[in-house]
């Protein structure tokens, strides 16, 4: 009978105590002030969220995630199923693969992956095999791995590679990539003596490969630097690149599929992003085609169109160092040339004429699409254009009179949005 008293009369001090703190923190809430009482009472109310802040925002950098705008309004009038291939980021260490409709959101097939690394290491550009099974790699962090429809791993590829960038079925159902040689976690650098200096310069090479999807065997593998100069094409590079410590920057290979006009299948088409290049290659002849210089900078994802003309989504961005405040104090602005930039788009190259073209300029201007890292763009069709606004996190499907699809995808984390992971749209 003691205990019953005892407990009683602690919960009637208890929650009077919580009524009086309730009370208090009411007060100090509406701005009223408790003397000595106000600051601990504060301190002791804002802490549950100072807690919940501190953990959002160290997920956030840990993610590298970004808010979910609050005025983004998202646009849906898709007529028709469009399957694409994304990747994210789920709570924990693991990232997803989806098969997913964007007119409704229905998912046919995803896959759970567990993560080695943190979680802004990312899941780019992954490929479905027609068995259900999956191609993936952890974006310049993993080579690549294949895994069945359950997760099971069937293959691991040459763990010395760096796998980065675009992945890409070609004729034969291989895969080409995107690699950099790397020695334990650090990505390899060359050595090649400068010829005013003892002093080797060292860079990040970069290497066409081609795995076969059944194996995970390299079929074929080419360094760009040896690329470059069995084709005297080195001074060319590296006079245009913006950076000595990684001059090349390889972001797509692009295979051809059939013999088509300027094309014969077993072409690629080569993006190379910090020198504002893209070459067609043969590589069963070891002969470049074509190399393409233009009105085009730090540009991802080269497509081909048909016989005679190439896609090229154009970032036309400008190196991070040339900033306002690296100018000289006598720098004159009225003795300069201005160059300004309209933000990203697409640029059509067609071989007949050796002239770019703009994709509908309107369109873009009037979205103000722009993305200085990363994006892809990709045809549905002749009249209908995919496309990955990386920073914004937006992804677009219009034509070139409408927007038919606008959205930014939530991330797990409430009120931060997920990363595009270069969206794959399923063709059949």
């Amino acid at each position: 009978m003691k205990k019953i008293i005892r407990f009683t009369a602690y919960s009637i001090v208890l929650l009077f105590l919580v009524s009086l703190y309730s009370a208090a923190v009411v007060k100090v809430n509406n701005g009223e002030n408790l003397g000595l009482a106000h600051r601990p009472i504060k301190f002791l109310s804002d802490f549950p969220g100072l807690v919940k802040r501190a953990f959002t925002e160290t997920v956030k950098e840990r993610n590298r995630l970004k808010e979910f705008p609050d005025d983004f309004k998202p646009i849906n009038n898709l007529k028709k199923d469009i399957w694409v291939i994304r990747s994210l980021s789920n709570e924990g260490s693991s990232r997803e693969v989806r098969i997913q409709n964007l007119k409704n959101d229905s998912v046919a097939q995803n896959w759970i992956i567990e993560g080695p690394f943190p979680q802004h290491f990312r899941i780019f550009n992954p490929l479905v095999c027609n068995d259900s099974n999956l191609i993936y790699n952890f974006n310049a962090n993993s080579t690549l791995i294949k895994i069945d429809k359950d997760g099971k791993k069937l293959w691991e590829a040459d763990s010395s590679l760096a796998v980065h960038h675009s992945l890409n079925y070609d004729h034969e159902g291989n895969v080409w990539a995107c690699t950099t040689p790397r020695e334990g976690p650090f990505i390899r650098t060359l050595s090649f003596l400068d010829m005013d200096s003892e002093k080797p310069l060292k860079y990040r090479d970069d290497e066409l490969v081609n795995f076969s999807s059944e194996t995970g065997e390299i079929l074929y593998r080419k360094s760009l630097t040896e690329l470059m100069n069995d084709h005297n094409l080195g001074h060319s590079l590296f006079q245009k690149s913006i950076s000595l410590n990684d001059p090349f920057h390889l972001n797509d290979i692009d295979p051809i599929l059939q013999d088509s006009g300027f094309f014969k299948r077993g072409d690629v088409l080569i993006s190379i992003k910090n020198s504002h290049s893209i070459i067609h290659y043969r590589p069963n002849k070891d002969s470049i085609i074509k190399f393409i210089q233009g009105p085009f900078s730090y540009q991802h994802d080269v497509d081909f169109i048909d016989g005679h003309r190439i896609s090229i989504f154009n970032n036309n961005m400008y190196p991070s160092y040339l900033k306002r405040s690296a100018l000289p104090k006598s720098f004159n602005q009225k003795d300069s040339l201005v160059f300004k930039l309209k933000g990203s788009g697409v640029l059509i190259y067609d071989y007949n004429t050796n002239k770019f073209t703009e994709l509908w300029p309107q369109q873009f201007a009037e979205n103000k699409i722009s993305t200085k890292t990363e994006g892809l763009s990709h045809f549905i069709n002749e009249d209908l254009l995919l496309l990955e606004e990386q920073n914004s996190g937006i992804l677009w499907i219009f034509s070139k009179d409408e927007v038919l699809y606008k959205n930014i995808f939530p991330s797990y984390i409430d009120g931060f949005r997920e990363h595009l992971n270069w969206t794959r749209v399923i063709e059949n």
